[in-house]
């Protein structure tokens, strides 16, 4: 045998870069999803460790900070009635979102470990978010349907002045 042998190739057919690409990637995802369902499922601050309740959450939970607080306080509290109004979807979309959790701990240490599987995991965990992020984003269009062109107009104005940078803002 000759030392030109050829080393054996890994079976999975990736080169070592496209390993660590794929894990970087399987990584920032897992992040991301992380952090979205971690706000979703997240506990009430100061309250006795319970999750929050699908009634309590308002448009700023639901991944539309910006816009909500750029709401007038009146329509901010109408907004938010509307949002309770579909807590059965809300709670069982959260209910979904931690079975997903607890599938995505289960295969983070499963051995062997299953990249595949834990992708799989995290997209329909995106989708769980993403259905979430439609519920509030209807309400929310539903509601600026409804706003007089006046109203319409200063909710433009201060979202503008709520995007602007902070040291810009008091100009």
């Amino acid at each position: 045998m000759s030392d030109d042998a050829i080393p054996p190739r890994d079976p999975s057919g990736l080169t070592g870069w496209m390993k660590v690409l794929l894990f970087s990637s399987l990584a920032v995802n897992l992040l991301i999803v992380g952090a979205v369902a971690g706000l979703l499922l997240r506990n009430d601050p100061g309250s006795s460790g319970k999750p929050t309740a699908a009634r309590d959450i308002s448009l700023r939970d639901m991944g539309y900070g910006v816009f909500g607080r750029a709401l007038s306080k009146e329509d901010q509290k109408k907004l938010n009635r509307a949002i309770r109004r579909q807590a059965r979807p809300l709670a069982e979309n959260r209910r979904e979102l931690r079975r997903q959790t607890q599938l995505l701990v289960e295969a983070l240490r499963a051995e062997p470990f299953d990249p595949e599987r834990v992708r799989e995991i995290a997209d329909q965990m995106q989708t769980q978010v993403l259905e979430r992020q439609r519920i509030a984003q209807d309400l929310l269009l539903a509601h600026i349907e409804n706003m007089t062109p006046r109203e319409r107009e200063a909710y433009a104005r201060r979202l503008e002045r709520k995007l602007r940078p902070k040291d810009d803002r008091q100009r």
